[in-house]
């Protein structure tokens, strides 16, 4: 495979993520404001947070964007695409704009989701007090990492697995017997 097709295949998927994450943090509503129990808010598009990224009128965080929230409500995607582009450049790349590698979410079994990914821990991974089947061969606490390595390798495995992207509750209520066709609109190289 050249290089150029190796390029348009790999912009094509940052794309692919970029529609995705737009999509579900805000519907594509470049207006959204999200408020958060901190006082923070949740800012357009990609739902940018205060906290660190974008100054409020009463905020004091470092801004790093350097630009005000209500520059990512514009229609115009230019400031909030130039933010997020540096979001993934932080070290904790997406994990830093609501992509939480380390949530863990208490199921009422007794399991948890665990990372970016939320892998249950009663099949994939392994807790500290749990005698499951441990699949991923892994602690659930290496799925926490903001190195998503480990969250990468288990998930490829439970996509080879009989249920494969069933196994994810998301999944099979936003996503599966859904025409996807439009997420990958170009992309037919």
């Amino acid at each position: 495979m050249g290089a150029v097709m190796k390029e348009a295949i790999a912009g094509c998927h940052v794309a692919r993520l970029w529609i995705c994450l737009a999509y579900f943090a805000s519907g594509f509503n470049t207006g959204a404001v999200d408020h958060e129990a901190d006082g923070s808010t949740n800012n357009g598009i990609f739902q940018i947070n205060s906290r660190k990224w974008c100054k409020t009128l009463d905020s004091s965080g470092p801004n790093m964007c350097q630009m005000h929230c209500f520059d990512l409500l514009d229609p115009d995607l230019k400031d909030s695409v130039i933010c997020a582009m540096k979001i993934t450049q932080d070290p904790r790349g997406l994990g830093s704009c609501g992509f939480n590698t380390g949530a863990v979410d208490h199921e009422a079994d007794g399991s948890t989701n665990n990372g970016i990914f939320q892998i249950n821990s009663r099949k994939w991974c392994k807790t500290l007090d749990s005698s499951g089947p441990n699949m991923c061969q892994m602690h659930c606490f290496d799925l926490l990492d903001p190195d998503l390595k480990d969250s990468v390798i288990c998930a490829m495995k439970i996509t080879q697995d009989p249920r494969g992207l069933g196994s994810w509750e998301t999944w099979r209520h936003h996503c599966q017997g859904i025409d996807l066709s439009d997420w990958v609109d170009g992309c037919d190289l």
